[in-house]
């Protein structure tokens, strides 16, 4: 947080300096006033500024979610099941790749585990041949032998507000490595905001610590670890949670970095 702001100290270093060379050589106390309210104005419009922005990119990211939230009501309610754990996809779609069916149990199910359907890959696809999503979605989940896990752009959207390599996934909740919000809440389904994490898992943060708290302030309850919306460390890079020893968890709001990762529970 230091180095962003060491061009902003620099130049306030710098009008110091001014002001001290101009003292000696009989700065007058009106133009020492007009110098310090302008380096004021400077600082209040950089913070200010980079409020604004913040509160923008919450406003976005509320809004892409309700709009998913809506997309997945629609489905379940012209098909009586959830994107991707759809049973009959194949019988309404037939396309190339082939499209996968789910098992219908009520569960968007990552294909962690033995027996565990692939269904929150294909869950996006399903959305957009259903005609209610209109983006182009692939599907894929694998490569041969090889796990796919979350590609963005292929099977789950991209998200505009954050950061460049951040996705939105349907899924459920699941014990194991991949999902961490499984504890807190159990087996249910949500939508994951995270970041990329390797080449398989959608793992690491894709907000800011106080940007994801205003979000949980505004949906929710305003608690990180409580509630339908819960907020995580990414899955290799910490720095979102300083203390989750106690509830509510206490996140880093000293940070800027995109750490957080988010599920919204549906």
């Amino acid at each position: 947080m230091i180095m962003k702001y060491c061009g902003l100290l620099l130049l306030i270093n710098l009008i110091i300096s001014c002001i001290g060379s101009k003292v000696r050589a009989g700065f007058t106390l009106v133009e020492m006033s007009i110098v310090l309210v302008i380096v004021g104005l400077i600082i209040g419009g950089i913070l200010g500024g980079r409020e604004l922005i913040e509160v923008s990119r919450s406003r976005e990211v509320i809004s892409e979610v309700n709009s998913f939230k809506t997309i997945i009501n629609t489905f379940t309610d012209k098909y009586s099941y959830l994107p991707g754990d759809f049973p009959d996809a194949t019988k309404n779609w037939s396309v190339t790749p082939a499209v996968l069916n789910g098992n219908g149990n009520g569960l968007v199910s990552y294909g962690f585990g033995s027996g565990e359907p692939y269904e929150s890959r294909p869950a996006w696809r399903h959305l957009y041949l259903s005609g209610i999503y209109p983006i182009v979605m692939e599907g894929a989940y694998r490569n041969g032998s090889s796990n796919i896990g979350f590609w963005i752009g292929n099977n789950i959207p991209a998200s505009s507000a954050t950061k460049s390599d951040a996705g939105y996934a349907i899924l459920s909740g699941m014990s194991g490595v991949y999902d961490p919000f499984y504890p807190t809440r159990g087996v249910e389904n949500y939508i994951l905001l995270a970041s990329k994490a390797g080449s398989i898992a959608l793992g690491n943060g894709a907000l800011t610590p106080q940007m994801s708290i205003s979000i949980d302030k505004k949906i929710d309850d305003g608690k990180a670890d409580a509630g339908k919306m819960l907020i995580k460390d990414g899955r290799t890079i910490a720095g979102c949670v300083v203390d989750a020893s106690v509830s509510p968890i206490v996140l880093d709001y000293t940070s800027d970095d995109a750490h957080c990762r988010i599920a919204f529970y549906f």
